[in-house]
């Protein structure tokens, strides 16, 4: 993971630098902090403070499952206090973020067998329950702006990703989600990926365009299912040419083994 994050924010810097010298700086997002010569870059990578801080996040969370394993509940108590607490400590995005997400993964480390057991089919009693912890609340935490209220966000979010994982198994039901499932074990060139399509898109197709009236709800509407499957299609277009030989290196660690195949040897006379 740390080769891929290395590599991979080495390019989204290039990708950076170049909107800036050559784009247009309104369709450059904001929050993440750009560096201006190779130390930044490195101290950001550091931090996390790129574009693809979840790959950095996912090595730090390894090791510290790895680390505690034989304390699982002080380990899952801690990351979830430490969960609570982030947005009200820390103001910086990408250290609240990986901040907050140690604890699910934790909980999909350590509770695997446990998710397994108890979701093995669906449950429209538990679905339904969870359906109602996670949306009821909506409008009362978005009138009073409750999110980051210590509890608030975790207590939704696990009630959101244990209703979702429900709904895929009523899904499943109907459908054996093979397109679902072959995205799923391409996630991560998308991933890496996408940042490059959504600013060149951004660039030269959206911000330039200004869409008034009708237009402007009816794209509203449309748009983002429809770049979301533009991009995720050009992504995966795109990892199907660059995942070969030499160019595996850019989404595994690079091996001498699979990058330069040995040659066949001669038959033996």
């Amino acid at each position: 993971m740390l080769w891929l994050y290395i590599l991979w924010t080495v390019a989204h810097w290039g990708l950076d630098l170049f909107m800036i010298s050559h784009g247009r700086l309104d369709a450059i997002p904001e929050g993440q902090p750009i560096a201006d010569n190779v130390i930044g870059l490195l101290w950001n990578a550091l931090q996390g403070a790129t574009g693809i801080w979840y790959l950095y996040a996912l090595a730090l969370y390894f090791v510290i499952c790895k680390l505690f394993r034989h304390w699982i509940l002080p380990t899952l108590i801690t990351l979830a206090l430490i969960e609570c607490f982030a947005g009200l400590v820390n103001d910086k995005w990408y250290l609240q973020s990986m901040s907050e997400n140690a604890v699910f993964f934790a909980f999909g480390c350590y509770g695997r067998n446990l998710l397994i057991r108890h979701f093995s089919a669906f449950n429209a009693k538990r679905f339904i329950i969870l359906l109602f912890v996670a949306a009821l609340p909506m409008p009362l935490v978005a009138q009073y702006d409750l999110l980051e209220q210590p509890g608030i966000k975790l207590t939704m979010a696990f009630a959101l990703v244990f209703s979702a994982i429900d709904f895929f198994l009523l899904l499943s039901r109907w459908s054996n989600l093979k397109v679902l499932g072959f995205i799923g074990r391409r996630t991560l060139p998308i991933y890496v990926m996408h940042m490059f399509f959504v600013m060149l898109i951004a660039q030269y197709i959206v911000v330039p365009h200004e869409f008034e009236g009708t237009n402007t709800f009816i794209i509203s509407l449309l748009a983002p299912l429809v770049l979301t499957l533009l991009i995720v299609g050009l992504c995966l277009a795109l990892y199907a040419v660059l995942n070969r030989r030499q160019g595996k290196l850019l989404f595994s660690f690079p091996s001498l083994v699979s990058l330069w195949p040995a040659k066949p040897k001669a038959p033996i006379a």
